[in-house]
């Protein structure tokens, strides 16, 4: 797999002024494209988000945010307002941007593929960053919520090289590909071997990351239904899975530029997460920096 050694930036530049968030794509431009894969041609980034003063000795977590698709195009600037909170709580927080079908790929098997080397490079080179590589969290929307729920339960059983990360907030993700989903891609089940599927609700087993997965209750894109029995999977496996369910909202309101009220709760319920598991620290108890939602 060809990773792009990184380019640690002599001195970032700094934030232009208070972020907009109804300018969602402005808030790209708090953090600096960095490559990490190049494929025929095509040069991939994955934009970071660096705390104030952040230095190549420290061994700060990161929060890989992976933007939401139907593997047809993403928009990388749907996880910006999440980098920024936290990059105010101490973190590293990178966008990748991964192949789809507007960028030239011809099945989601590319995407899924450049997302695993998103993963290995924040592995290989987390020294260089100033990352700790054993506080990697990750959070992802739909079809990219796929990917990574795929690779964290078919890595263990087919390589030594783990790229998962130790816990996984997903947005509304889509779990089930098979023939009668609407999802469904043929290069997704292509094997006769079912265990060789990119299918989560065939691949459940025994020790997978963490897992907390939002999803609106009236979710006309992805329904939540799947989802619901997901879960139940996982459980019956004693894997660490939960649901939280926005009973009323659809499949967009965990974006800032949606619903600033449910995006901000859906976004304490993933530093909560997060913090539980190791990747954040607590919050403080009376803070006296970060972003307001009022």
């Amino acid at each position: 797999m060809d990773l792009q050694a990184p380019i640690f930036p002599e001195d970032p530049p700094p934030p232009p002024g208070e972020p907009a968030f109804a300018e969602r794509e402005k808030l790209l431009e708090y953090g600096y494209p960095a490559p990490y894969r190049e494929v025929d041609g095509q040069q991939l980034h994955l934009t970071l988000f660096l705390p104030t003063g952040h230095q190549k000795g420290e061994r700060r977590p990161i929060i890989l945010c992976f933007p939401g698709s139907r593997w047809d195009r993403i928009h990388p600037s749907q996880f910006a307002p999440h980098c920024l909170n936290f990059r105010h709580r101490g973190a590293v927080a990178a966008v990748v941007e991964y192949r789809t079908q507007a960028t030239g790929a011809e099945s989601p098997l590319e995407g899924i593929s450049d997302i695993q080397a998103a993963l290995r490079w924040v592995q290989r080179f987390a020294s260089e960053l100033g990352l700790n590589g054993d506080r990697v969290g990750a959070i992802a929307g739909s079809a990219a919520g796929h990917a990574l729920l795929s690779l964290a339960m078919r890595e263990a059983e087919e390589t030594d090289e783990v790229s998962a990360p130790q816990a996984l907030g997903l947005f509304a993700p889509i779990v089930d590909v098979s023939k009668d989903s609407p999802f469904h891609h043929p290069a997704l089940t292509a094997s006769k071997n079912r265990k060789r599927h990119w299918n989560p609700v065939e691949l459940v087993r025994k020790k997978v990351p963490p897992i907390l997965m939002v999803h609106g209750g009236a979710d006309r894109i992805v329904p939540v239904g799947p989802v619901e029995r997901f879960e139940k999977l996982m459980r019956r496996k004693k894997n660490d899975c939960r649901l939280v369910i926005f009973e009323e909202s659809d499949h967009s309101f965990f974006n800032a530029n949606v619903n600033l009220g449910t995006y901000a709760q859906s976004l304490d319920l993933m530093d909560d997460f997060f913090v539980k598991q190791g990747v954040l620290d607590p919050k403080p108890a009376d803070p006296s920096t970060g972003l307001s939602w009022e």
